[in-house]
């Protein structure tokens, strides 16, 4: 296991102890009904609470500077990281803000920049001196900088208007990844990096049967929404020899972001990943302008794709609705209008005839009411076969897995 790796788990783990479950996406990340904290919180509802001092100061005015100044009053000047850290956490508790515990460590380890880089996993440093500050004397009585102290200021203010912690950060861990996070697109999510894991246990099946039958052909992938480019880009580096990844994305936001990470991660060597395209899976067939002679020939599809009820969307907190692309969470009046186009194309993307000895296969991260309905839909389409459908990590309906029949072995 690589140490990025351990600081993704220790950081998910952190996240996990604080976080209820959440409505949607991965390791360090969230979605509604799907995922669990660190990253976006679950879609779910809060209760409001009377407001704080500071949260009526930020509701009566727009004055930026002003505002930072109430909370560094409020924090104190010259304090030790420990008193910080837990004048923080009350704040942001006075104030409703989402995983108050989480975020102020999250933050206040990121202000911190002489003391922690992004892989030495601080914020799991500060929330051991909460729990145990012997573990960490000379850290927790070291005093902040007042830079450090007005930098963290601006982070917490952002936070009690329910900002993502990754967009405030401007990153966060993905599977092997660090991922550069900005709004609109969705901050990726805990269940995300699982159906990474699913879709690699294929990959590495499929690699195996090309190898055995003397095919030393690129796996053909397909990474359908690809947001931040996270799910292709995890699959590219993990099998960077191996894979050759496709993404598509509606978004001209999802599709810039998702360049940048794939240069950002995986370097200059970025032969693995190919330039997302700008296209809904609607329109990425054979018979559309601009695909005629496009070569599709997918061997796994993966995809996250939008699947929330409309009638849901009403129930999802204000730290997803407010910041969050409302397209890249909305999936029409069922949840299942982006899933529909995708069963509607996965014959034509996974059309060859030198698969040996294995079908193609597609997974996707969906609702917890779509596996029983996707299974129904999949029954209308005469070469899709639903195979499975499993539980995320917290005991939800989450993944299914189709196999597209273009083999007669």
């Amino acid at each position: 296991m690589s140490p990025l790796t351990m600081v993704s788990l220790v950081r998910g783990f952190h996240t996990f102890k604080c976080q209820s479950m959440m409505i949607r996406r991965g390791r360090q990340n969230i979605v509604p009904s799907h995922r669990l904290t660190d990253f976006p919180p679950p879609f779910t509802t809060r209760k409001s609470s009377p407001k704080s001092a500071i949260s009526r100061y930020l509701s009566s005015t727009n004055n930026d500077s002003s505002s930072k100044t109430e909370i560094c009053v409020e924090l104190g000047d010259s304090k030790s990281i420990a008193y910080t850290l837990r004048a923080a956490i009350k704040i942001l508790e006075e104030n409703s803000a989402p995983e108050p515990t989480a975020s102020a460590c999250h933050l206040l380890s990121f202000a911190l920049k002489d003391d922690f880089r992004w892989e030495d996993n601080g914020f799991a440093t500060l929330w051991d001196i909460l729990d145990n500050p012997k573990w960490h004397t000379s850290l927790g009585e070291k005093k902040l900088k007042r830079e450090e102290l007005e930098y963290f200021a601006t982070m917490l203010e952002r936070r009690i208007a329910k900002e993502p912690l990754q967009y405030i950060i401007g990153q966060w861990d993905f599977h092997d990844c660090v991922l550069k996070i900005r709004p609109p697109c969705l901050c990726p999510r805990p269940e995300t990096e699982e159906l990474v894991e699913h879709a690699a246990k294929d990959i590495k099946r499929m690699i195996k049967l090309l190898r055995i039958n003397g095919n030393d052909r690129k796996l053909r992938v397909l990474d359908v929404g690809c947001g931040t480019g996270a799910i292709g880009i995890a699959v590219a580096k993990l099998f960077p020899k191996d894979v050759q990844v496709d993404a598509i994305d509606v978004a001209e936001a999802a599709i810039a972001l998702s360049r940048e990470n794939a240069k950002f991660v995986l370097g200059d060597n970025q032969s693995c990943y190919q330039n997302p395209i700008l296209c809904p899976a609607s329109e990425y067939t054979g018979v559309h302008k601009g695909f005629e002679e496009h070569t599709f020939q997918y061997d796994i599809v993966i995809s996250n794709p939008p699947y929330i009820p409309s009638n849901d969307i009403d129930t999802l907190t204000s730290d997803v609705v407010d910041y969050e692309d409302f397209g890249a969470l909305c999936g029409g009046n069922d949840g299942l209008d982006i899933v529909r186009d995708i069963l509607k194309r996965l014959p034509e993307w996974c059309d060859r005839k030198d698969h040996p000895s294995f079908n193609p296969v597609c997974w996707m991260e969906v609702d917890t009411s779509h596996p029983v309905v996707i299974e129904k839909l999949a029954e209308k389409h005469e070469y899709i076969e639903f195979l499975q459908g499993l539980r995320d990590f917290g005991g939800l309906d989450r993944f299914v897995k189709l196999e597209i029949k273009v083999n007669n072995n």
